[in-house]
């Protein structure tokens, strides 16, 4: 449940003419059309975008006219109980110093004068934020992006699925305290009919000095001639799921790697309506696996799959960190309410939908 539990209300300006667009993080709200001057209004905080603190940071991105991140400020570890129905106001950025009563960073309309045919000159600011390049991986087919993790919270770079973002250089959003997680994603058998994609995760405490290559995980869920449907066999009666995992060559290194699974069936119930979704992590093993649904207590055991059960969604991911050895390693990790994908410098997964 995401409830709105503040508000605020955000103006910004003056911003260059050649921004095509401006974005608040951790939010998803758009200001778009070269606007010099902008406002957005009653932006709600939700409870699960504080941080692990409890407090609560905004970024605003300026969008160049590819929509890929240009420059940006930031407002830190602030209250969100005295934000609540207040304005907070990024100043208007003139000055180049960082602002640290208010913890706001500015960029120079006339000494950071931005050409954006010219591919140097979007990447490398002389005044504060420093933002710099991020490294797109060299291997055809696989597009990168980046996140910024800053306790406990999630700042996805803007546009970042656009497939034309790997002919350019992704800037890197640098928060202090933060984490840079460098993110390579391909699909090698494609999506629908075979619904099938790879992640790798690099994780860095300071911007990289070279390129970074990033390799996908040699997994496959299924047979790579199989469509997702059957490339996992659904018994709705027994709410249950099989399918083979295994490697797409001789390398098993990162079936070695693999730790835990996760598997998610969503059903309808089509006399009631009610939707169900259920999460089921477990131990993932190289060949044949079956996950079952647990049993339920008897006070909702009406809620398992049932006789007008209509399965609507079915997915299953797997997940091998360089800090997590083994499935007994990572639940530990859960029950003790942290992520194991989300531990170590390195980490993949491999998904499969039907």
């Amino acid at each position: 449940r995401r409830e709105a539990v503040f508000s605020a209300s955000v103006p910004f300006g003056p911003i260059q003419q050649e921004a095509k667009a401006m974005v608040i993080l951790p939010q998803l709200a758009y200001e778009a059309g070269g606007l010099n001057f902008g406002h957005f209004g009653k932006i709600r905080l939700y409870q699960d975008q504080l941080q692990d603190d409890g407090l609560f940071s905004l970024m605003i991105v300026a969008l160049d006219d590819a929509l890929i991140p240009w420059k940006y400020g930031y407002f830190l570890d602030k209250d969100p109980n005295a934000l609540d129905e207040n304005v907070v106001n990024f100043s208007p950025p003139m000055a180049t110093p960082v602002d640290n009563e208010r913890q706001l960073i500015s960029w120079r309309k006339a000494a950071d004068a931005i050409n954006l045919s010219n591919e140097k000159s979007a990447c490398d600011f002389k005044a504060p934020p420093f933002t710099k390049c991020g490294f797109v991986p060299t291997k055809g087919g696989v597009f990168s992006w980046i996140n910024v993790w800053r306790k406990g919270m999630l700042f996805h770079t803007p546009g970042a699925f656009l497939p034309s973002r790997t002919a350019g250089a992704n800037p890197l959003l640098h928060l202090p305290d933060s984490e840079i997680e460098l993110v390579g994603h391909d699909d090698p058998l494609g999506f629908h009919p075979f619904n099938y994609a790879r992640h790798r995760f690099i994780r860095l405490n300071e911007a990289p000095e070279q390129e970074i290559v990033i390799k996908m995980p040699n997994i496959v869920i299924g047979g790579t001639t199989e469509h997702g449907e059957s490339a996992m066999t659904l018994a709705e009666d027994k709410g249950s799921v099989t399918f083979d995992i295994s490697s797409a060559n001789e390398d098993h290194s990162d079936l070695d790697d693999m730790d835990y699974g996760e598997f998610q069936a969503v059903w309808l119930d089509k006399k009631t309506g009610l939707r169900t979704l259920w999460n089921h992590t477990f131990n993932a093993l190289d060949g044949n696996n079956t996950i079952e649904l647990n049993g339920l207590p008897e006070s909702v055991d009406s809620w398992q799959p049932n006789q007008n059960s209509q399965f609507t969604n079915v997915q299953v991911w797997l997940y091998g960190s360089d800090s997590v050895n083994g499935y007994d390693n990572a639940w530990e990790l859960i029950t003790k309410g942290k992520n194991p994908s989300r531990t170590g410098k390195q980490a993949f997964r491999v998904t499969r939908w039907r």
